[in-house]
């Protein structure tokens, strides 16, 4: 069998991201040109995952609200733009 070889990897000096391979642009946290290569030693444990999608949406918007089940969320009525197109109106709602 073929040696196995010893892979470094990559992570954020900004908030520790890990990757396999290098990134100018840090998925997690957006900053660019962060990436350093880590020894194969320190690249042993598992990667860290990127921040979960509806906190990141959340900040983005401004909201601190946690996510909450759809039954607890007030109903409102919005007008809807109509774009001609039927089957498309008909799929958005």
């Amino acid at each position: 069998m073929a040696a196995r070889k010893n892979k470094s990897s990559f992570f954020c000096t900004a908030c520790g991201y890990q990757s396999a391979k290098w990134l100018g642009k840090c998925p997690a946290c957006g900053e660019w040109e962060t990436m350093r290569e880590a020894p194969p030693e320190a690249a042993a444990g598992p990667a860290q995952e990127p921040p979960e999608l509806l906190a990141v949406i959340g900040d983005l918007a401004g909201h601190d609200e946690q996510p909450r089940p759809l039954n607890q969320v007030a109903e409102s009525e919005q007008s809807r733009t109509v774009s001609g197109i039927g089957e498309f109106d008909r799929v958005l709602g």
